[in-house]
């Protein structure tokens, strides 16, 4: 990204760029974590600038080709079982995706490159609402554009904090998505109560589909 940035005509050192971008994501992850207000990738690159003497805008063009290059080698994956879940799910359900992320264009370029973008209904990123799970606005807007009410809604999560205690506080019941050992130890140090636990996505599904959740 730094790099990027010196060949679109920005005068600045590398490493004094990486030392300012950290210190000003480390102070805005303890934000984002403490008030959970979501801060985009733009926003750190442009006050990164600031620190260093160079002024733009986070809408700039060349900011954006910044934060698009900075993620472009990075590539998701998904569950082995997660594409036949989906279609068995697909058209039965209202299927949305609510993720705390710092960067919509690359939620949105993942979906589209696993495939499984045709199946949500609505994707929903912390960044675009400005707020992070657990709070209580991106749940709410996730009601809202679904159309139903909490308790008709189920979430499932793989954070007991974010997700199963972000959906609980509004009354959507929560199924926690981990591994057996994991789950064990996680229950043992919060006081979150999930509606059921799953270790597969499959298992997940079959619940949904058995109506018994």
């Amino acid at each position: 990204m730094a790099k990027h940035l010196q060949g679109l005509g920005y005068d600045f050192s590398i490493d004094h760029f990486i030392s300012n971008y950290r210190e000003v994501a480390i102070d805005y992850r303890k934000k984002r974590y403490e008030y959970l207000q979501e801060v985009g990738n733009n926003v750190i690159v442009v006050d990164t600038l600031r620190k260093i003497g160079i002024f733009v805008e986070p809408t700039g063009s060349h900011i954006t080709s910044a934060v698009e290059h900075y993620f472009y080698p990075w590539q998701l994956t998904i569950a082995p079982d997660a594409l036949q879940v989906l279609e068995k799910l697909s058209g039965r359900f209202i299927i949305s995706l609510i993720s705390n992320f710092t960067n919509s264009a690359f939620i949105h370029r993942s979906l589209d490159n696993l495939g499984i973008d045709r199946f949500f209904d609505h994707v929903i990123d912390s960044v675009s609402i400005g707020w992070r799970k657990p709070h209580p606005r991106i749940f709410r807007h996730f009601l809202n554009l679904s159309g139903v009410k909490a308790e008709e809604a189920v979430f499932i999560g793989d954070d007991l904090d974010a997700d199963i205690k972000g959906a609980k506080n509004l009354g959507i019941k929560a199924v926690l998505f981990v591994g057996i050992e994991k789950s064990q130890s996680e229950q043992k140090k919060s006081n979150v109560r999930p509606d059921h636990i799953v270790h597969t996505l499959s298992e997940f599904g079959e619940l949904l589909l058995s109506d018994k959740i």
